[in-house]
């Protein structure tokens, strides 16, 4: 037998095989119509709505604030220091002044194209 018999003789046995164990297509399409189970749909939409709500009770009030105190927080924001500015101006280097680097005198005689 060859290859090709072979073949045919491998997807007959397949055939034969899958028409034991399928059931007919007339008790198939017969059969009533089931919807499916979403148990957690509900629960999951009653989720998303609190969460909803939550966020509007928490971000509105927020967006209504009076406008003077944002500005008294960016005001704020402006005058903040890094507490580890004071580390840039050691005494112990040359003539008491900030720390450069190397880089600095670049950056000082660069010019830019537009000027």
């Amino acid at each position: 037998m060859n290859s090709d018999e072979r073949l045919r003789q491998s997807f007959r046995e397949l055939r034969e095989d899958d028409a034991r164990k399928v059931p007919p297509f007339s008790r198939v399409a017969r059969a009533p119509r089931t919807s499916p189970a979403l148990p957690w749909f509900p629960l999951a939409a009653a989720a998303a709505l609190l969460v909803a709500l939550a966020l509007g009770v928490l971000v509105l009030p927020k967006m209504h604030r009076n406008p003077t105190s944002n500005l008294q927080e960016w005001a704020a924001l402006t005058e903040w220091r890094a507490s580890t500015d004071d580390l840039l101006n050691l005494p112990d280097t040359p003539l008491g002044g900030p720390v450069t680097s190397r880089t600095d005198s670049w950056l000082e005689h660069s010019r830019l194209p537009s000027e």
